[in-house]
């Protein structure tokens, strides 16, 4: 690469950083149950603190939990039906952080109608049927979907699978582990995990 074209290379893409750092930042919302499973590890707080984000609202049909989720993460205004959150507030991005299933998928396409990526608490929906829906929605409409497992990116696990990777250990002929065991959050670990 020559003196020029290294140059043009660095000026693009300082031109396209900043770009991006002078942009609006995005819209995200959080929509919750705190009757029902409560929140996902850490979905509500997904988008606190962050820079080029703002917090605009949560829906949560349950006033105490609403009032205390709003509180707790900074949202500037709460909804009792995530329906008015969406036409209200229009955000970008949302994490839809109920534990139970049986709404994901209405909620991810109603978000995904009103134009944001959805950011969802797993298991993501309860069959493939609606998997199909709610993706055919996102591609139609350029948006994405993203299911909530954290784990995958864990510090710990991701250096567990490099050196598994590595054959610290040689080779992996069986591996163990148990979960919960139960039917929290909206059905068994291999539902829940397996999605």
């Amino acid at each position: 690469m020559s003196r020029r074209e290294f140059l043009i290379a660095t000026s693009a893409t300082a031109a396209i950083a900043q770009v991006r750092a002078d942009a609006a930042p995005l819209r995200a919302a959080v929509i919750g149950h705190s009757g029902r499973g409560d929140y996902g590890h850490g979905l509500a707080e997904i988008f606190s603190g962050r820079s080029g984000i703002e917090l605009v609202g949560l829906a949560d049909p349950v006033e105490e939990g609403r009032l205390r989720m709003a509180k707790s993460i900074g949202a500037p205004r709460s909804y009792q039906d995530w329906r008015e959150l969406l036409d209200k507030e229009r955000p970008e991005l949302v994490s839809i952080s109920m534990r139970h299933a049986d709404q994901h998928a209405e909620i991810a396409l109603g978000c995904l109608r009103a134009g944001a990526h959805v950011y969802v608490e797993k298991p993501f929906v309860l069959s493939p049927d609606e998997a199909d829906a709610v993706l055919a929605e996102a591609d139609g409409r350029g948006l994405r979907v993203a299911v909530a497992h954290t784990m995958r990116m864990s510090p710990a696990v991701r250096q567990l699978r490099e050196a598994l990777n590595r054959g610290v250990i040689g080779e992996l002929r069986e591996m163990q582990a148990f979960g919960k065991q139960d039917a929290r959050a909206g059905g068994e670990d291999l539902m829940v995990l397996g999605t």
